[in-house]
């Protein structure tokens, strides 16, 4: 099958009207107490070219530039969405630029740091970008990025299979669908373009972390780091409703208040994150390894 480029595939789920319509900020607000403090800690302790750019790629509305600057390097801003490019535009930066392609209007190698979060799940060649990301690196630059992991998956089904009032047969069907994708990339695939494309703004994929790896370490990239990222709760499908109408949905006894189900889902999500499993998304970083002749 023919994949679609970055710019083909945002611009037909109408990147500007879903990011620049208030969605854009409410991510942000949620997501870079947490980003911005482990990108800070990744400049402290780990070695990168000091000639070169810090290139925020997906930038958005530049939230991120006042901690990428902290990399003592000139920040340069890329995206698709002519909006995004306006709004990063106004923050005094080196540059901000628009993608044509998925291609970054810059020289190979000319960056220091890339630093993409929260993108790539939305570009359907995610092998494609990795490579360019490899382009737009010097050797020993950093890759840092965040992106979306397969268990989030989950939770937006649930939400969904609540609101749409789902048969008890039909969510146990798409669950086994769901766990047939740790198994089958084609599988993973489906599942998340079928339940998460349109509720999560264009997504198609949500990794797994064995495979992420594998398509990193493949592009020439050595991960130097790999954790797991609770920007949102591990059992999060409440977020894209209510407890109640979980309570409601699932029909629980009517003795089984509402707030023994919110006990339950905070305890489970304890669990979760102590153990360090079920994160929705994850924390990268891979330096690129010298090109051999």
């Amino acid at each position: 099958m023919k994949t679609q480029t970055l710019s083909t595939t945002m611009q037909s789920f109408d990147y500007n009207s879903a990011y620049f319509d208030g969605k854009m900020n409410d991510w942000t607000s949620i997501s870079i107490g947490e980003i911005s403090s482990r990108l800070l800690t990744t400049f402290k302790g780990q070695a990168f070219p000091r000639n070169g750019i810090a290139l925020d790629y997906g930038c958005g509305s530049g939230p991120y530039f006042p901690f990428l600057k902290q990399s003592s390097l000139d920040v340069v801003g890329v995206d698709i969405s002519p909006e995004a490019v306006k709004q990063a535009g106004t923050k005094p930066y080196k540059a901000v630029r628009l993608l044509e392609q998925g291609k970054a209007p810059l020289p190979d190698c000319s960056a220091a740091i890339v630093f993409s979060t929260e993108v790539l799940e939305h570009i359907e060649d995610a092998e494609g970008a990795i490579h360019e990301f490899h382009r737009l690196l010097k050797d020993g630059g950093l890759l840092i990025l965040t992106t979306t992991m397969y268990f989030s998956s989950i939770n937006v089904y649930l939400a969904t299979a609540i609101q749409e009032k789902h048969s008890l047969l039909k969510i146990a069907r798409e669950l086994w669908q769901y766990v047939l994708g740790f198994f089958s990339a084609e599988r993973q695939q489906k599942f998340v373009r079928q339940w998460c494309f349109q509720p999560l703004g264009g997504h198609f994929h949500g990794f797994r972390p064995r495979n992420l790896k594998k398509m990193i370490s493949g592009a020439g990239f050595q991960i130097t780091e790999m954790r797991p990222l609770y920007i949102f709760e591990p059992i999060g499908f409440c977020r894209f409703s209510t407890v109640k109408s979980v309570n409601e949905s699932f029909r629980f006894p009517k003795n089984l208040p509402v707030m023994a189900v919110v006990l339950a889902i905070s305890m489970a999500n304890f669990l979760l994150k102590t153990l360090r499993i079920g994160a929705n998304n994850t924390y990268l970083v891979a330096k690129k390894l010298p090109c051999v002749a």
